[in-house]
């Protein structure tokens, strides 16, 4: 079977159950010096940009130029939004976003253009409340089990 086939079942299945489908597919290895900027770095075929309504691709950017004074601890993950079918949906774009450990949630980046070949990276605000409660789970105090009754509830 081949992916575009494949492609056409997950499509199919989308549309008859009204579901929003995620594909996530890894890029193919790029060349020394190649940078992966579309859906068309997708291994195996064109068909995953072709055939996607909106195609997202996540690229880690730690390594992108900064001017000095801009965070050099901060992580970050370029949004680059490659494919949106319904103009009405959105529009194509890249962001920057950056992981905050303390809470485990992205938050947004404000990138300020300096030069042509130079950012300056600001992260704007995240709210400090950790989303996961990292307390330990407390322990239920069932009742002892009733020796005349052998049902396990």
């Amino acid at each position: 079977m081949k992916i575009g086939d494949v492609l056409a079942e997950i499509e199919l299945f989308a549309h008859r159950t009204g579901l929003f489908v995620i594909v996530v597919v890894h890029p193919s290895k790029p060349q020394k010096g190649e940078q992966i900027e579309s859906l068309y770095n997708a291994s195996g075929s064109a068909e995953f940009r072709n055939r996607a309504d909106y195609g997202l691709v996540l690229v880690n950017d730690d390594n992108a130029p900064r001017e000095p004074g801009s965070p050099s601890q901060l992580h970050l993950l370029k949004v680059i939004v490659d494919k949106v079918r319904d103009d009405a949906m959105g529009h194509k774009g890249v962001c920057h976003l950056s992981f905050d450990a303390a809470n485990y949630r992205h938050g947004v980046v404000q990138t300020i253009h300096v030069t042509d070949q130079l950012n300056h990276f600001r992260p704007l605000p995240v709210s400090t409340h950790c989303w996961l409660d990292r307390s330990e789970q407390q322990q239920l105090a069932f009742e002892a089990p009733d020796p005349d009754n052998d049902l396990p509830f």
